[in-house]
Parts: C-alpha cells; structure tokens; sequence
C-alpha cells in the first residue's frame, strides 16, 4: 500500500457554498452515464453563469454529477439541486494514474485520523481545463472542526 505522500500533494483550503443542478446514481460506476446524460441535458436548457462540472460522492457513496449554476431556468423536473456547504477541506492533488492508489489509501483510518478526514460529508472533484491538460485531479475531502469526533 503507498503512503499518500507519495503520489500526491496535499493542502488545506475552505470553499464557501457551491449550489450545483444535476443527476444522482445509485453506484460509483454510474458517474459516466452520469456525465453523459448531464452533458447532453446542458445542450437542451439554458443555466446562465454555468460553471464546472463536478463529481460529488455523497454520504453512502452515491455519486452525484452536477454543474455549478448561479441562475437556473428551464430546469428539467428530472434533474437535482444540491447545495455543497461552505467547509474546510483536505485538498488532494495527483496524476490520474494515480487515481485506484489514491482511493485505497486515503480511506484508510491512519490517514482519516492524520487529514481529519470527514467521510460523513460529501466530497468532490471539479473538472477544470488546466487540471485536465495537466492530467491531474483533485479531491476536496471535508475535514473534522476541532472538537469533533
């Protein structure tokens, strides 16, 4: 198992609140299908001030991918709203090779308890142009406030 320093950079950083419109699965696979179907919903509505797209892991590991959205109309009844809270967070940056390592390390409960990581909240992953032409990712992973368990 490889110590998460190792492949990756990590920071700390506070996001405020991000509302985001778009689909929910069942499953972790699911966020492909997911990112197709919001894709092609977006050609179809108009969502003024769009920002990136977002893969959100909610509590229960259901995924939800959705954009940021300031402004919505025509909104299909199909599609769902969610509200990201603002929060601090354990910010991972790595290559996406490393993206199987990353998953079966970070998890672990020597790393939950060394980031304060906080699996009750959702956790994301903004797709952004630079990110993608670096071929990296980051995850924004909640973290524990003092006092908390």
């Amino acid at each position: 198992m490889s110590s998460l320093e190792t492949f990756s950079q990590v920071r700390t950083d506070s996001n405020r609140a991000v509302t985001l419109v778009g689909y929910q699965g069942e499953r972790l696979e699911d966020q492909h299908e997911l990112f197709e179907r919001l894709e092609d919903t977006l050609t179809r509505i108009e969502l003024r001030n769009q920002g990136k797209p977002y893969l959100v892991i909610m509590p229960g590991l259901k995924p939800f991918v959705g954009i940021e959205a300031t402004t919505m109309n025509d909104v299909p009844a199909d599609m769902l709203i969610v509200t990201i809270p603002e929060d601090h967070y354990a910010v991972f940056r790595f290559e996406k090779a490393w993206i199987g390592a990353f998953w079966e390390t970070v998890c672990t409960k020597e790393n939950q308890l060394k980031y304060r990581i906080d699996l009750d909240k959702p956790r994301f992953e903004m797709i952004t142009p630079e990110l993608q032409a670096a071929g990296a990712i980051e995850w924004y992973i909640p973290t524990k406030t003092e006092g908390s368990a």
